[in-house]
């Protein structure tokens, strides 16, 4: 089962705190003959904040903080997994010792008593944990996991990675600027535009516009800074005649009507590069189209199976709101 907590508190929002930790114990549930207690919540919390924060294990602050933003969250955890226990004993799934002699090693070291002994916790309580933590991991593997895990087929990441192709097109990018000639004269700004046209298409470099004003004195002549515009932002009319271009050439002379004066302007376009980035391959995107498979049906699935486990036990949600299980004092 995977659990989110929220440790920004932890790292970023501690205050010094004075006074004693202390924790108002009370039975929140009963799940079968067994009742769910404040302490039940604290000590499974302490062994989550003994795995997730060992360099944290000595601040007052830091738990005290852990605790009240999380034991919610852990309680209704510990429902789930008490739920998962009583399935697991209806449906004979076991654990060896073997395998909790292992993980608790793992999870506490080769010197577990003295690691336990930190938490207040005893060797029987900790076995006893590792052991449900176990059970628990089992049943959600073989009720949640392994029924996702027949679902996303190669059929289907084949079928989301076509939708994946048409909502992901390949990028394409040019790389350009656009030389614009003001001609007074409308009967010479053919001529004027094929000019400039020729001398830019035999050139074996890209001009500026100070050697361009050189050979056409009398003509206005500017040239724009360096644009990049992607597939995503460029209009029709641009890429039309952009997509005909190759590196380092330039457009035939196009007459436009200026956005500010309202008056003809000859545009002459060179591209400078143009580049495109194709959609990722099948196999290059398998993986990542699967996880985000898995991870969406993992949640239904998930979600399925704790409503049927609720019904089936007769487990009703229980109000927390106007609790305060631990406080400083």
């Amino acid at each position: 089962m995977k659990l989110f907590y929220k440790i920004f508190l932890i790292i970023f929002c501690i205050s010094k705190i004075n006074g004693e930790l202390l924790v108002h114990n009370s039975i929140l549930a009963k799940i079968d003959e067994k009742c769910i207690s404040v302490l039940d919540v604290k000590k499974k919390m302490d062994l989550i904040f003994l795995k997730v924060f060992p360099h944290l294990k000595e601040s007052k602050e830091s738990k005290y903080k852990f605790y009240i933003t999380n034991w919610e969250q852990v309680f209704y955890d510990i429902i789930k997994e008490e739920l998962m226990i009583l399935d697991a004993e209806k449906k004979e799934i076991k654990i060896t010792d073997g395998e909790i002699r292992e993980k608790l090693e793992d999870r506490f070291g080769p010197n577990t008593m003295e690691s336990l002994e930190e938490i207040d916790l005893s060797f029987d309580e900790a076995w006893d944990f590792i052991k449900r933590e176990m059970v628990v991991e089992r049943m959600l593997w073989y009720f949640v996991h392994s029924k996702v895990d027949q679902k996303i087929t190669p059929e289907i990441i084949k079928k989301n990675y076509i939708i994946f192709c048409k909502n992901n097109p390949p990028i394409e990018k040019w790389r350009y600027k656009t030389i614009s000639i003001k001609v007074d004269d409308k009967k010479t700004e053919k001529e004027i535009g094929d000019k400039i046209f020729n001398l830019l298409k035999i050139s074996k470099k890209e001009l500026d516009e100070k050697e361009l004003k050189e050979k056409f004195k009398d003509i206005s002549i500017t040239i724009s800074s360096e644009c990049e515009i992607s597939s995503k932002e460029i209009s029709n009319e641009l890429k039309e005649i952009l997509k005909e271009l190759k590196p380092n050439s330039y457009s035939i002379p196009i007459s436009k009507k200026s956005r500010i004066s309202k008056k003809d302007v000859l545009k002459i376009f060179y591209l400078k590069n143009y580049e495109i980035t194709p959609t990722p391959s099948f196999n290059d995107s398998f993986l990542k189209i699967k996880e985000e498979l898995f991870q969406k049906e993992y949640q239904k699935e998930y979600l399925r199976y704790f409503s049927e486990l609720f019904k089936y036990y007769n487990y009703e949600e229980i109000d927390l709101k106007d609790l305060t299980p631990f406080e400083i004092r």
